[in-house]
């Protein structure tokens, strides 16, 4: 206010005898006043918002201190931050220690989208000691102490944040992270954690206390620490709240000490803890993976990876390692207590994307780690060009430069995530932009959804400030930023058209490809590769699909089962050719019926084919006989996985979502029969689980075609609700790297209905050939 005082009285002024006032000095130059009109006003310094921003000698623009774009971090804090080498551990000296680490990272929490993970390993160990003293006969496991110490920790550098940045908002959440309990991990301990002890202090503990402990001498050191198991994370629990957290400014402070260990009962499904520590790198590169990160940073004692340890005197330059790619890093041999784990975890983070970094340095030296200088920076090249590329972020967002829209608000949040081509958004595309980016009132969004303007981008673009904002009542402050971010995304569009006659196979990773599908273009983010998709065919046994089958003895027409077998040729085919993952289920039962439902087995034996029984397949859904093995047209291939499941889904006492985790897969298209039961019932288990689905509506049937058709409609409703679906041509031009057919030829499966043209055109640019 006194700015704005001060700058009504120098109006009389020449603009070339006006000086900034000693208030916007102090504040760097930098002038934030609220927009009232527009709701957009609040700007706080570093984090995300649209908002009225003056910069002296500069446009109005997005202001942060960091003039490079907003990245995506996962900053790992090693032990060393909370407890130096040698250090009694004590609350003093963890205080001490986490607000120095604070104050290293406070530039880049203040300048970027950071989640913090830390390491655990003295504390965890101490209070291992503290529980096994107290009760040796039942100390509390390593769960419910990894538990303990992500609240104490997270306290800790929460309160530090809050200190030196006021006004930033910060989350400590207990995270829970799935592993395998049959883990090789688990015979082998290797995961040093708590104090270090001389030989005599291993036997006494040995002695009383610690009989089936674990030790080892460390690094030659002489002294030893104890070992616990340590397997390999497979699933981030909450990593859908984190998303959220995240993607609303909010600094997460999540898996701590690799997070909380549990695994999954394999008859039931429901969690337990299990006695181990994960290791906390390769839980952030997971985490980091699960987010779409654009870097992973694991902050050690050390300013890199070096070639060798020790360094001979004088020779640090030449053995440390600066940028490096991927598969060069993997040529050398690290120990697993040292560097292993943290080399394997940016490794793998990276996996090939030319848009991700993993950098491992000091915490002290993360500022100049952000700018590529003091630490180990892996990407996908042996220089520092895919480097570059993500700091430039050379996306269309920054390659436009017609209008003041900021450079980086969450409206890059929600380009990234959804189609980078405005000029294909649908309506729910395009209300989350404005609702979530240009931030207006439900109010005004009634206001342009009743006028028809937020059904289609093509609608969209003929909105106009005088001619249509302001008569519907939508005041001049934000009616002005809606016609600037109309105007940036015609011009974002006019780039992607203007690219269009771009080889698909020159394209790099980041280019997002589509299957023209309803009720939305498939998947929702265009991530659609040979890497992360698979294909399911659900229970193609001659039980329910062959002659002398489970679905025959009960009456059914055996044609409506078997129809679906040449569009699933194509589409398994098509699948095997780019090197896409396939995996067949198969439904049945132990040969003593140990694991079949009396309910089950009493319905089936009510409607004349009791499972069990004998029938002219051998007997009725029993493993090992002739009826319950695949059909020879989509017999798998050797290297392919089969299911066997007890249930009617695919996830219900299976390892499935494990195998699913382990590779990778984000997206999974579904075939089989029956489309009402076993096909629906998986979609939705998978759609709880989070992965994105798809399903073949040619290449699925059901033994009532007003079954197929009601379970198609049901995951139509509410935009997607489990998903979307397609037909087996549209599928495998996507698949082979065609433009996606739209409206013509693509009718919905027994209704000849015309796909919505605004959601089933979606142009392909990518093919997904490894």
């Amino acid at each position: 206010r006194k700015v704005t005082k001060r700058r009504r009285r120098r109006r009389g002024r020449g603009r070339e005898e006006r000086k900034p006032s000693k208030e916007m000095r102090r504040a760097g130059s930098i002038l934030v006043r609220n927009n009232r009109r527009g709701g957009l006003g609040e700007v706080l310094r570093g984090n995300k918002g649209v908002g009225c921003v003056s910069i002296l000698g500069q446009k109005r623009g997005y202001a942060t201190k960091n003039k490079g774009r907003r990245l995506k971090l996962v900053v790992a804090l090693g032990g060393n931050a909370l407890l130096k080498s040698g250090e009694a551990m004590t609350n003093e000296n963890q205080a001490k220690n986490v607000k120095s680490a604070m104050k290293a990272l406070i530039n880049v929490i203040r300048d970027h989208n950071v989640v913090i993970t830390h390491g655990n390993g003295p504390q965890v160990g101490l209070l291992s000691l503290q529980s096994a003293a107290h009760d040796p006969e039942n100390p509390f496991g390593m769960d419910v102490l990894n538990a303990e110490t992500e609240g104490m920790i997270g306290y800790l550098l929460e309160q530090e944040i809050e200190n030196q940045l006021p006004n930033k908002e910060v989350a400590t959440l207990l995270t829970q992270v799935v592993v395998d309990q049959n883990d090789k991990g688990f015979k082998n301990p290797t995961k040093p954690v708590g104090p270090w002890y001389t030989k005599e202090q291993v036997d006494k503990l040995k002695s009383s206390y610690a009989k089936n402990w674990v030790f080892k001498e460390i690094h030659g050191s002489g002294k030893q620490r104890r070992l616990i198991a340590s397997p390999q994370p497979t699933e981030i629990l909450e990593i859908k709240t984190i998303k959220r957290l995240i993607d609303s400014g909010i600094v997460v402070i999540c898996s701590g000490g690799g997070g909380i260990p549990v695994a999954r009962d394999e008859s039931t499904g429901s969690l337990k803890g299990v006695d181990a520590v994960i290791d906390k790198d390769l839980s952030s590169a997971l985490l980091a993976k699960q987010l779409d990160a654009d870097g992973l940073i694991i902050l050690t004692d050390a300013d890199g990876v070096y070639k060798d340890w020790p360094v001979p005197k004088g020779k640090e330059n030449e053995y440390r390692l600066g940028f490096i790619s991927a598969e060069e890093i993997k040529k050398y041999n690290f120990g697993a207590g040292t560097m292993g784990p943290k080399v394997e975890a940016v490794t793998q983070f990276v996996s090939n994307k030319k848009s991700r970094f993993g950098a491992i340095g000091r915490p002290e030296d993360i500022d100049d780690i952000i700018q590529g200088r003091h630490a180990t920076i892996v990407t996908n090249s042996n220089d520092d060009s895919s480097f570059k590329y993500i700091l430039s972020d050379q996306s269309s967002i920054d390659k436009t430069k017609s209008t003041d829209l900021p450079r980086e608000s969450i409206g890059s949040d929600v380009i990234k995530s959804d189609h980078s081509d405005p000029s294909k958004w649908t309506q729910d595309h395009i209300e989350k932009y404005l609702k979530r980016v240009l931030q207006i009132s439900p109010e005004n969004l009634t206001k342009l959804r009743d006028a028809n303007f937020t059904s289609s981008a093509s609608q969209l673009f003929t909105l106009n400030k005088t001619s249509h904002l302001e008569p519907l009542g939508i005041r001049w402050g934000q009616a002005s930023d809606i016609a600037k971010a109309i105007q940036h995304l015609k011009n974002l569009a006019d780039n992607y058209k203007a690219n269009s006659g771009q080889n698909p196979s020159e394209m790099d990773s980041t280019t997002e490809t589509y299957v023209s599908s309803t009720p939305y273009a498939f998947p929702y983010n265009g991530q659609l590769t040979a890497e992360n998709t698979v294909l399911i065919i659900i229970d193609m046994q001659r039980d329910f699909c062959g002659f002398g089958g489970y679905v025959e003895m009960m009456g059914y027409d055996l044609s409506l089962t078997r129809a679906p077998i040449p569009a699933i040729q194509r589409v398994l085919n098509t699948f095997r050719k780019i090197g896409a993952h396939v995996i067949h289920t198969r439904e049945g039962h132990r040969p003593d019926l140990s694991d079949l439902p009396d309910n089950k087995r009493w319905r089936s034996a009510k409607i004349g084919a009791a499972i069990g029984d004998q029938g002219p397949a051998g007997r009725i859904l029993v493993r090992g006989e002739e009826g319950w093995d695949i059909i020879e047209e989509l017999k798998p291939l050797p290297n392919e996985v089969i299911i066997d499941k007890p249930g009617k889904g695919a996830f219900y006492a299976t390892d499935l979502e494990h195998i699913l985790r382990t590779r990778g897969i984000q997206n999974i298209v579904l075939c089989g029969v029956t489309t009402d039961v076993c096909v629906s019932t998986t979609m939705r288990e998978a759609n709880d689980r989070g992965f994105e689905c798809l399903l073949v509506e040619d290449g699925t049937a059901a033994t009532d075609p007003k079954n197929h058709e009601m379970a198609i409609h049901s995951i139509h409703m509410s935009g997607g609700i489990f998903g979307a679906t397609t037909t087996s041509m549209e599928l495998v031009a996507a698949l082979n790297g065609e433009k996606g057919r739209g409206s013509g030829g693509n009718e919905k499966s027994g209704k000849g209905e015309d796909r919505q043209e605004k959601q089933g055109e979606a142009k392909v640019s990518n093919p997904l050939h490894k």
